[in-house]
This record gives C-alpha cells, sequence and structure tokens, in this order.
C-alpha cells in the first residue's frame, strides 16, 4: 500500500519529518533551560510559511507542551525586525 513515490508515502514521510523536527526543537529549548536561559519558554508565537501549516502548528504544540499560536504578523521578516529593534546586550556587565 505505501509505495516509493505515492500519496500515502510521502503524507507518512511529511508528518515523520514534522514529528522529528518538533522533537529536535524541544531539545533545544530544554537545553537551553539547563543551561540558564531565563524564563523558560511558556508559549510560541509562530511566523513564516509553517504558521500557515495547522498539523505543523498542532505537532509542534502537542511535541513541545505549550501552546503555539500564529503571530499577528506572519510575515518571516517580522521576527527579525522586532529583534532588531531590541537593545544589543552589553557584554561588559
Amino acid at each position: 500500500q505505501n509505495q516509493l513515490n505515492g500519496f500515502f508515502f510521502a503524507e507518512e514521510f511529511m508528518c515523520g519529518l514534522f514529528h522529528s523536527i518538533a522533537r529536535i526543537e524541544k531539545e533545544g529549548y530544554d537545553l537551553l533551560h539547563e543551561l540558564g536561559a531565563e524564563p523558560k519558554v511558556v508559549s510560541i508565537k509562530t511566523s513564516g510559511g509553517g504558521a500557515q501549516n495547522d498539523l505543523w502548528t498542532e505537532i509542534r504544540a502537542r511535541k513541545l507542551g505549550i501552546p503555539v499560536e500564529k503571530a499577528v504578523n506572519t510575515d518571516p521578516a517580522y521576527g527579525v525586525a522586532l529583534l532588531g529593534l531590541k537593545k544589543p546586550l552589553d557584554r561588559n556587565q
């Protein structure tokens, strides 16, 4: 039933890929917290193309165990622009 080039294979492959990426994302957030990053991530606002995919958003929320919601502005450059508005860290303090 699962053909190499068939629809079912592609669907299962993409679903597995989404789960793997979400697991790696969780490991990254967990490691940042273990290394002292504060505050711990309690919710995520997502943007870009992935924000348009409800299945991907649901998988991320389940794997991370926190709410994952579409940002008000889902343009991929919006988050980077917001970071650009922040004051740089003074590493001499």
